[in-house]
């Protein structure tokens, strides 16, 4: 005031007071998939509003501070319960734990409690008429059930444990969206939104639909020239068929082969196809055997025929024939110019098995199998099942391949294969026919091994 200064500097010598800052987790548990939760922090002196808070793991987000409710002091310590809320991004599935800066103390909680919640992992836990959960921050899975919400209320789902940390909801309706979630007692969790598989079928898997088609004509002395035909699956659209075979392999016509001596006969057909194109006429011709042509229901089954077709069909010094091809009924498509074939086809759903009905002649004591396989969008196998076929039956059978999913993913396409034998190299029987050749039988004779007749195919959803 007097403006005098001191000679030497002024030095404040300051002690501060220990704030005894703290943090601590509290019992209430945040909402599972949510970003909101509540610490407790302590302090002499302070205002909670400018402690700096953090989650510890991950991109570390900071915590916005909402509001604070000051509680009863404890040991001369101010205490606070703080109400933070991290980013939308952020959604809280495990417990956690919190990091709290003050001045120059820095404290961590331990963590804090997550409610139960539930999550499907991935798309491909979502199939037809089941679906896989997640369970979070709940290990007693058998007190835990599932309910779907069905107009304002919610009704329980048939709840099968699967694993350590899953729930498996059973008995949805297929093609359908359904809202779903987890109760333990009094304790609900969250709701998923999920949309299941349709129940997908195949179409014309019943093989009531055929048409059959005039592939060529050859002029053939004295006989007057042999038509050959063979036999196509409806199904689909003209633009997607579903369904093909080897017929257009086995009805191929040979460059510079014209006689009695070359058969194209189609492997595959109607049952109900004339005398002269099915296979069946001939079984008593094999050993004394009797197999009706009738079909399990309907009208027509699908005839699946190992043949023998090319050159020197029919001879009476070597009995033998050029090429022998085993029958294939498949899904997918046959190029009759480039002899290319694709065995698939695309297809968005998951059975569980693959129903039919069949009968089987086994020629030589061979064997044959029926097989699925379903492949991803890249292509890549995600399920496969068959079944082996090892003795001949006369009567329909029920067969089932039932699909084993490797691969938790959506399905893109399927590959589904009826075949007459697996042997590497299939026999056949040679059959005299009654023309050409002076009614030698030349003509109209064939090669013919093993048998396989379906009907009835049925995709099963479980």
């Amino acid at each position: 005031m007097y403006g005098k200064v001191s000679d030497t500097p002024l030095v404040l010598t300051v002690t501060p007071q220990g704030c005894e800052f703290a943090v601590a987790a509290t019992s209430t548990e945040a909402p599972f998939y949510g970003n909101t939760c509540q610490v407790n922090v302590s302090f002499k002196d302070g205002d909670p509003a400018n402690v700096h808070f953090q989650l510890t793991e991950g991109n570390k987000e900071a915590l916005e501070f909402i509001r604070a409710e000051e509680l009863s002091s404890e040991g001369g310590l101010k205490i606070y319960t703080v109400y933070l809320k991290a980013p939308e991004t952020v959604k809280f599935m495990d417990p956690f734990k919190i990091s709290a800066s003050y001045l120059s103390y820095t404290k961590e909680t331990d963590k804090l409690p997550v409610s139960m919640g539930i999550l499907v992992d991935s798309s491909g836990d979502v199939w037809a008429k089941k679906a896989v959960f997640h369970v979070y921050n709940e290990t007693e899975l058998a007190d835990i059930k599932l309910q779907k919400q069905q107009g304002g209320s919610w009704m329980d789902v048939t709840t099968e444990v699967n694993g350590s940390y899953g729930l498996t909801a059973k008995g949805l309706e297929s093609g359908s969206s359904v809202k779903l979630r987890a109760v333990k007692g009094k304790e609900y969790s969250n709701s998923v939104d999920i949309v299941t598989e349709e129940e997908l079928q195949i179409p014309n898997s019943d093989f009531e639909q055929w048409s059959v088609q005039e592939v060529w004509y050859q002029t053939i002395f004295v006989s007057g020239g042999e038509h050959i035909y063979s036999y196509y699956l409806s199904g689909g659209s003209s633009e997607d068929k579903w369904w093909s075979t080897f017929n257009d392999m086995t009805t191929q016509q040979q460059s510079g082969v014209a006689s009695w001596y070359y058969c194209a006969y189609p492997g595959t057909m109607p049952t109900n196809a004339s005398e002269m194109h099915t296979a069946t006429w001939h079984w008593n011709n094999h050993g004394g055997t009797s197999l009706s042509i009738g079909a399990y229901e309907g009208n027509v089954a699908a005839e699946i025929a190992t043949v023998g077709y090319g050159a020197n069909n029919w001879s009476a010094i070597s009995h033998n024939t050029k090429y022998r091809q085993a029958g294939y009924l498949y899904l997918g498509t046959f190029n009759r110019d480039t002899q290319e074939k694709n065995m698939t086809h695309t297809f968005t759903s998951r059975p569980d098995a693959i129903q039919f009905y069949y009968k089987f002649y086994s020629y030589n004591g061979e064997t044959t199998k029926v097989y699925a396989k379903l492949y991803d969008v890249n292509r890549n196998l995600i399920g496969q099942g068959e079944l082996r076929i090892t003795q001949s039956i006369d009567t329909y059978t029920q067969g089932r391949v039932g699909i084993s999913y490797e691969q938790k993913a959506k399905a893109s396409y399927i590959e589904l294969v009826f075949m007459s034998t697996d042997a590497t190299s299939p026999g056949t029987k040679d059959i005299q026919g009654s023309k050409g050749a002076f009614n030698a039988g030349y003509g109209d004779s064939r090669h013919v091994g093993s048998i396989l007749t379906v009907d009835n195919v049925k995709l099963i959803y479980e």
